[in-house]
């Protein structure tokens, strides 16, 4: 688990790289990729639906604005969507686990006393 705090204008890069082979073992070309799914659980709630995450040369890379997200705990994986008709999903990958916290209310006072 990666632990965030909120209110530095911190943008989370998440990406991943395509992969070449079926359950099979069979090669998997880029070209029969037809995109991602992302998935967001978020405390232990029910699954968000699918959002479709296009490949740029089979990998993808998403910015999470920390800021803009409820503190909580966020768990994030992707499946991969071949071309096929009607199209085949893969098990899910494994999962991000990001748990944003507030931001600190306020500076913290300077010690005392230094001599």
């Amino acid at each position: 688990m990666e632990t965030i705090r909120q209110g530095d204008g911190y943008m989370r890069t998440v990406s991943g790289e395509a992969p070449t082979t079926r359950e099979d073992g069979t090669p998997l070309p880029l070209n029969e990729i037809a995109h991602y799914n992302f998935y967001v659980k978020f405390n232990d709630g029910p699954v968000s639906p699918p959002a479709a995450v296009l490949l740029v040369d089979g990998a993808f890379s998403e910015q999470i604005d920390i800021d803009a997200h409820e503190p909580g705990t966020y768990e994030i994986y992707y499946t991969t969507v071949d071309t096929q008709v009607p199209p085949k999903e893969s098990v899910p990958s494994n999962s991000l686990i990001l748990e944003i916290l507030e931001p600190f209310k306020a500076a913290p006072n300077p010690p005392s006393g230094v001599s």
